[in-house]
């Protein structure tokens, strides 16, 4: 079957179907549970530092004989079960979760030790302890859970769906899973006579129920719970995807194998909605875009796109995907010649070079995403170890015994699979296991056919393949020195093949769509005066909170409307965010400047490297940071003597952004950076 998004020239306005997709059943079957915290919201769960998870058999097996547990029955939960959740959260000393002494600690037996005492009082005031319980949800229909991915949409069957919410903490453990019987001893007299029937039933029904809830949770198990950030929930959900051999989806005669997996890779179908402060940035990101919508975006932001979405692309597949962005939607480059060189109805070379140059790297006559979104930290490092081997290769072409002996360890030879199988493909269609090799994309198997494609690239673009084969040289033993820090499982400083794009040079908000045409294309068609309410009041909330989730942040700026600026309007508001912020993360803005010249002058290059790292010793920031402005200061001419700021100052102005944009957690030693999602009365 055909799938994909057409092309926007050959495309209808009026036609409702967008995209047709295969869709694949995912191997945990009636074995996903959607688990409901109605208390919460999203981007404020519950906090906690540890778990347990306790479940029931539920109140269908009540009364029934206990029969043990199968290796072969389809699911742990039924849909009666009952599942409560033990949290504990180490408060670090805060007064805010300081309870009042309770009766009970008057009541402590006097045979016990002071200093017994004073360990468990310390326990108890640096840790908070709840518990939430969940309520079967009885659906309507069946639901499942569907991703889109490479595509194609994978699909999995809801089990049950759980609702937790939170209950009373309990005095002792055992008493957790039980009912109290308080309501059911107190006598009942009826307000009206003639009730008192109504009223026993009532009375003896909730007896009946807190006998079969008492007898259900005598039933109750602990099971394993593993946290979202952990290995084996990170492998859990990976195979909600189908495990399908993407080479099987489309095989077609020709070079149309390769021009539909370009297709499928590109855009789900996901609508644009408004742009600006409505929140369709969140909603609708770039990474998101349909193809008949590729023309509100420039030329980079579309190649970085395909890029991250593909991760190897030709030269001449750019040039039939990329399309010239609409001049009224998308702000003009900064530099004429540029404009002047562009053709109707075309991209020219030169600006796809301009935007490969800054996303991707060249080799072997394709172009490799210097990133992949889904490997971070080690995992990139690694991938670039890979990419420059693929480099060094003379046919492009790697062995699986090549790779494994760079890194010792189950998990890293797993992950190396995953690189693999994101940058190049493997010949199944080998009987001998020892021939079968891992060749880039796009690259082909004959040799004849390697090398015209090679004098090909030199002879259309040969400074630009000079160029790219200085650069890996350059970068040769730098992505040689990670190999060590992987194998010792150290955090590394930087990345060499960092994408520009998504640092902190990037523009707060992207306009898209109805938005853009509203706000004029420029905030310059606003006047200071209706601005500067808007502006003062961004201003105040991040001087406040240093970081702000952008949703957050848009709801925050809707809410102040009505107090501060009531007569502004979404495009108005869209500039004023323009004007005052920029991307920090990429779910998070910080303010563009403090006001304060010495601090504005380093400060993005703190930004910079508190990006980069994340979670990270203060020892680890300040080397990261002394290097970064030795690089910086090399490249504008060894000027660093002059400027006027001693050791003193730069650990005075290092300390001040630091307070800003991210937390140190003592109990750790580590700074973490804000995740912006704060709570205003």
């Amino acid at each position: 079957m055909k799938f994909g998004v057409r092309d926007r020239r050959d495309a209808d306005d009026d036609d409702e179907v967008i995209a047709t997709y295969n869709v694949y059943a995912s191997p945990l079957q009636q074995q996903l549970h959607i688990f409901q915290f109605p208390l919460r919201r999203k981007t404020q769960p519950y906090e906690t530092d540890e778990v347990r998870l306790f479940v029931t058999e539920g109140v269908t097996h009540v009364g029934k004989e206990a029969t043990p547990p199968s290796a072969s029955s389809a699911s742990i939960l039924s849909p009666s079960s009952r599942l409560t959740m033990h949290c504990r959260l180490d408060t670090f000393g805060s007064s805010s979760f300081v309870e009042p002494s309770h009766q009970q600690q008057r009541q402590l037996p006097m045979q016990q030790t002071e200093d017994r005492f004073c360990r468990g009082e310390q326990q108890r005031r640096n840790s908070y302890h709840y518990a939430l319980q969940s309520h079967p949800f009885q659906p309507r229909c069946d639901y499942a859970v569907g991703f889109i991915v490479d595509g194609a949409i994978h699909l999995t069957p809801v089990s049950t769906i759980q609702q937790f919410t939170p209950i009373v903490k309990p005095t002792t453990l055992i008493a957790a899973h039980r009912v109290g019987d308080e309501f059911t001893s107190v006598q009942s007299t009826p307000i009206v006579p003639g009730l008192a029937i109504s009223d026993r039933i009532n009375r003896e029904m909730l007896r009946q129920r807190s006998v079969m809830l008492n007898t259900d949770a005598a039933t109750a198990k602990e099971l394993q719970y593993f946290p979202i950030g952990s290995v084996e929930s990170m492998a859990m959900r990976r195979r909600l995807c189908s495990t399908y051999d993407v080479s099987s989806l489309a095989q077609t005669v020709g070079n149309q194998r390769s021009n539909t997996q370009t297709e499928d890779s590109l855009f789900p179908p996901e609508l644009l909605i408004s742009g600006g402060i409505s929140g369709g940035e969140d909603a609708a990101v770039a990474g998101s875009l349909l193809r008949r919508y590729a023309h509100r975006y420039s030329v980079l932001d579309q190649v970085l796109v395909l890029l991250q979405r593909c991760q190897v692309m030709k030269l001449t597949e750019l040039r039939d995907l990329v399309v010239s962005p609409d001049q009224t939607l998308v702000p003009p480059p900064p530099s004429p010649s540029t404009a002047t060189q562009q053709p109707q109805g075309g991209v020219t070379d030169k600006q796809l070079l301009e935007a490969l140059r800054e996303v991707a790297v060249w080799m072997h006559g394709v172009w490799v995403s210097k990133t992949a979104s889904r490997f971070k930290g080690t995992v990139a490092a690694l991938r670039e170890v890979i990419l420059l081997q693929f480099f060094e290769s003379e046919d492009a072409s790697l062995t699986r015994s090549e790779v494994n002996k760079l890194v010792n360890g189950t998990a890293l030879r797993r992950t190396v699979k995953e690189i693999l199988e994101s940058v190049a493909t493997l010949n199944n269609n080998e009987p001998d296991p020892t021939k079968r090799v891992w060749r880039l994309r796009h690259v082909p198997a004959d040799a004849a056919l390697r090398r015209v494609m090679l004098q090909d690239a030199e002879n259309a673009h040969r400074q630009e393949v000079t160029f790219q084969r200085m650069q890996w040289e350059h970068f040769r033993p730098h992505i040689k020195a990670h190999i060590n820090a992987i194998n010792a499982g150290m955090p590394l400083s930087r990345l060499l093949l960092a994408t520009r794009r998504n640092g902190m040079g990037t523009d707060a908000t992207k306009l898209t769509g109805a938005a853009v045409v509203a706000a004029g294309a420029s905030p310059a068609s606003f006047k200071e005066d209706d601005l500067a309410p808007i502006v003062a009041h961004i201003r105040r909330l991040f001087l406040e909170y240093g970081v702000l989730n952008k949703q957050r942040t848009k709801e925050l700026v809707m809410k102040g409307k009505q107090q501060h600026y009531p007569d502004a309007t979404n495009p108005m508001l869209s500039a004023a965010l323009q004007r005052c912020v920029q991307t920090f993360t990429n779910a998070t803005w910080v303010l563009k400047q403090l006001g304060e010249p010495k601090v504005d002058r380093y400060r993005p290059l703190i930004l910079e490297t508190a990006v980069e790292l994340v979670n990270f010793e203060t020892r680890a920031f300040h080397a990261l940071l002394e290097e970064k402005r030795r690089q910086q200061s090399a490249d504008e001419g060894g000027g660093s003597d002059g400027d006027g700021v001693n050791h003193e100052e730069m650990q005075k102005i290092v300390s001040r952004v630091l307070a800003e944009v991210a937390v140190f957690k003592q109990h750790e030693r580590l700074w973490h950076i804000k995740s912006g999602n704060v709570m205003m009365e």
